[in-house]
């Protein structure tokens, strides 16, 4: 139930899946549905109830951080491309999801800088991150509509 324990978790997660793909000699995607399934009940339950914490948790540990974790037999290449496949999967699996908050926390009004304003368009870009990872050409089209509308830097 508590939140850094949930975030560390996923990070925990995520980070092990894109080890074991990075060292697979064919890096397989399916095995990301699992995780894809358990951030998508997370999406579900605090998407919009906290979407500063679920911004947070979308983001996968960096390549640096994979690679800090693996120690010295680390291929940074072969990181680079787990991570990137699994990105691109989850990007699919939540896709639906991803959309429909993306939609839901579009700001109607003038700028913000509060807190729960700085958590809405904290999750509305990690899930035009995702979704561009998955499909580069609608997030190349949803990014360029977003900057048009744009009334801040954040957006």
């Amino acid at each position: 139930a508590d939140p850094f324990n949930r975030f560390q978790s996923a990070q925990v997660v995520g980070a092990r899946l894109v080890i074991r793909l990075a060292r697979a000699e064919v890096p397989d995607e399916a095995a990301a549905m699992p995780f894809a399934q358990a951030l998508d009940a997370l999406l579900a339950a605090e998407g919009e109830r906290d979407p500063a914490f679920a911004a947070e948790v979308l983001n996968l540990a960096s390549v640096g951080d994979i690679i800090q974790e693996i120690g010295r037999d680390a291929d940074p290449d072969a990181v680079f491309r787990a991570r990137k496949l699994v990105r691109a999967a989850l990007g699919r699996v939540l896709s639906p999801r991803l959309l429909a908050l993306r939609d839901a926390l579009a700001s109607p009004g003038p700028y913000s800088p509060d807190a729960p304003s700085a958590g809405r368009r904290a999750l509305r870009n990690a899930a035009l991150d995702l979704v561009a990872a998955a499909d580069p050409a609608e997030g190349l089209r949803l990014a360029t509509a977003q900057f048009d509308a744009a009334d801040n830097m954040t957006d």
